[in-house]
């Protein structure tokens, strides 16, 4: 039902585009529909920003996963290169709506420079670019112990990259940008959508890449605002009994700092992978960290892997109430572990599965989403996430 109810509110979209392509263009797509089931029934298992998912709100979640996207690129030069890309995804108030993702500009110039203009996805992790391409994953998604670090996903600016090959193996990449993003969230299972500037993005990575292996290093600093009715008011009341730490709490043009680090290694029979990923805020959100592992192993066309992740927080101590509170309320420490499996149905068709056990920190607030009022936060859960997906490309 779900997949076809994406269909028709895409027909329209992909007919246009089809017409408005011009001789050359290519217009390519990718569909994952999955279903998850959560075992904790007062809390929602949610990923990215979204504001539900399996648990509380639903027993079986159809929607954590499941997406459709159109890819649209030509090349009206032969050193130009238009790309648009449009994904239908549930969002922060749990609707089905359809949001640019990619919308961008690419001047190839000599000396293996290139310059794009537009709009891109977050450049900083090993799976960046198909992020939302589930059929290119080795997971079914990404782990959110450090790809939902930072909550920035599509950046609009001007981005500068070179390659440089150092030898007949290894390859030299480097970008460099500047950017400004906004971003939807919702605390409250989407009742109220709120919103996440950031402004004044500078970034920069640089990888070594050959036939097995790939190392990344990025780093980003920029500010960050965000306008919500709920905080503004926390911090009015905070204010009046301490404005100078009001001040010093809010998210109002906070700087920011973001860091990266990743290693693959990927042969025909074997998958190794490890993330890591670090962001300083100056505001009641304090520091936050993740890091995860994976290994798999192939045979034929089959791919069983395993995954252990962990997510932590510092934040600070006060003795104003109002200011503990806040505090409290973004402390996010969690372990998981995961086992999935991954199988090639055909060369654009494949059928994923995952069980993954969730170990919140005695204590921590974010680890999920749509609490009920019964949801006991000082206690050292264990909880189970079960997935499956089916993924394409056309």
């Amino acid at each position: 039902m779900m997949l076809s109810m994406l269909l028709r509110i895409y027909a329209l979209p992909l007919m246009l585009c089809l017409v408005a392509s011009p001789v050359g263009a290519e217009v390519n797509g990718f569909a994952t529909l999955g279903a998850a089931w959560f075992s904790n029934p007062n809390a929602d298992f949610a990923y990215n920003n979204l504001s539900s998912g399996a648990g509380n709100s639903r027993t079986i979640d159809l929607g954590l996963d499941s997406n459709l996207g159109l890819q649209w690129t030509t090349k009206p030069a032969q050193s130009v290169r238009l790309t648009a890309q449009t994904v239908i995804a549930r969002d922060a108030s749990n609707n089905l709506v359809p949001s640019i993702t990619l919308a961008n500009a690419n001047f190839y110039l000599p000396n293996n420079l290139s310059l794009l203009v537009g709009r891109t996805q977050n450049p900083n992790f090993l799976y960046s670019d198909v992020r939302q391409v589930h059929f290119a994953l080795p997971w079914i998604r990404p782990p959110r112990e450090v790809y939902g670090v930072t909550s920035i996903f599509n950046y609009d600016g001007v981005q500068a990259s070179f390659q440089h090959v150092l030898s007949d193996q290894w390859v030299f990449h480097t970008n460099f940008g500047v950017a400004q993003a906004v971003s939807d969230y919702s605390r409250d299972a989407g009742d109220h959508v709120d919103q996440l500037h950031a402004d004044n993005m500078k970034y920069m990575s640089i990888s070594l890449q050959n036939a097995a292996w790939t190392v990344k290093l990025s780093y980003e600093q920029g500010n960050l605002t965000t306008q919500s009715q709920r905080l503004q008011d926390a911090f009015t009341l905070l204010s009046q009994s301490d404005a100078a730490l009001s001040d010093r709490l809010a998210l109002v043009n906070k700087d920011y700092q973001f860091a990266t680090l990743g290693a693959r290694y990927e042969s025909d029979d074997y998958l190794a992978l490890f993330e890591y990923a670090w962001r300083h805020l100056d505001a009641y959100f304090g520091e936050r960290s993740g890091a995860y592992v994976t290994l798999g192993k192939r045979f034929d066309k089959f791919m069983p892997y395993v995954t252990l992740a962990r997510t932590w927080t510092t934040v600070g101590n006060s003795s104003n109430s109002i200011a503990q509170q806040l505090y409290a309320s973004v402390t996010y420490s969690a372990s998981s572990a995961s086992l999935g499996g991954s199988y090639q149905l055909s060369d654009h068709v494949t059928l994923k599965g995952e069980l993954q056990v969730v170990a919140p920190d005695p204590g921590s607030r974010w680890a999920y989403e749509a609490y009920s009022t019964q949801y006991d936060y000082n206690t050292h859960a264990q909880d189970v996430l079960l997935s499956f997906s089916l993924n394409t490309v056309f």
